[in-house]
């Protein structure tokens, strides 16, 4: 059974991208781009909808370290409830795959747990209000880079398999010994790219960092104030540059 852990607050920070929601009683179901192969996404009959009507943005995050299996990953989920004209919801009840997800901070619920699923299906519930959604993660994939011992101040080229899914988002970052940034970028998913001279500036041992995010496609019943529901899943390298 997959354990849950109460998770301190933290503010989300969404990439820019399609957004979603579902209004009341409206059951949304993601089917593809994930670990199946590729595919769609369809909608409940929604409405209009007014201020009162319960949304949420789903998002699920997975992070593996070098080759280990999904069941070794650390994963969080963050589910963020609120009414069409944007106030927050603090009395409703999340669940995660059928786990409750606990509230952390006035209208963000949040939960941690290891082992990374296929898929997550969420439901929201408040006052005889429901709704729900299922998101269908992102492939599991391998990470090389070549060399695979960059000389400092020389490129790189950084690979992923598979690739090329639809509505993926690729994003590749290099991060130094004590966790500072140093390069990042987003590109799409075509299981390549290239990494600047600056990328391993000096000798050390660096964290490659390469995420692949899907985004739950817009339709009819989308929120404008809505961010994006997404579900990312990162693989991390380490890498020593002599």
């Amino acid at each position: 059974m997959i354990r849950w852990l109460i998770a301190l607050p933290f503010l989300v920070a969404c990439s820019a991208g399609p957004a979603v929601s579902t209004s009341t009683s409206t059951s949304t179901t993601s089917t593809g781009s994930g670990n199946g192969s590729g595919g769609s996404s369809s909608s409940g009959g929604g409405s209009s909808g007014s201020s009162g009507d319960l949304f949420y943005v789903a998002i699920a995050d997975g992070v593996c370290e070098g080759d280990e299996p999904l069941s070794a990953c650390d994963t969080s989920v963050d589910v963020l409830v609120h009414d069409r004209d944007g106030t927050r919801v603090d009395d409703a009840v999340v669940t995660a795959n059928g786990i409750p997800v606990p509230r952390v901070s006035s209208g963000h619920y949040r939960a941690r747990n290891t082992g990374w699923s296929e898929s997550f299906a969420f439901v929201v519930t408040r006052s005889g209000e429901r709704v729900s959604s299922t998101l269908i993660t992102p492939r599991d994939f391998t990470v090389s880079l070549t060399p695979e011992s960059p000389a400092a101040g020389t490129g790189a080229t950084v690979t992923w398999t598979p690739a090329n899914q639809p509505d993926i988002e690729a994003q590749v970052g290099v991060y130094g010994g004590f966790g500072n940034q140093i390069t990042a970028g987003s590109a799409a998913d075509e299981g390549t790219y290239a990494l600047s001279t600056d990328a391993f500036p000096a000798s050390g041992t660096y964290s490659l960092k390469v995420s692949r995010r899907w985004f739950l496609p817009q339709d009819a019943t989308t929120d404008p104030m809505s961010s994006p529901s997404n579900v990312r899943l990162e693989r991390d390298l380490s890498v020593t540059v002599p």
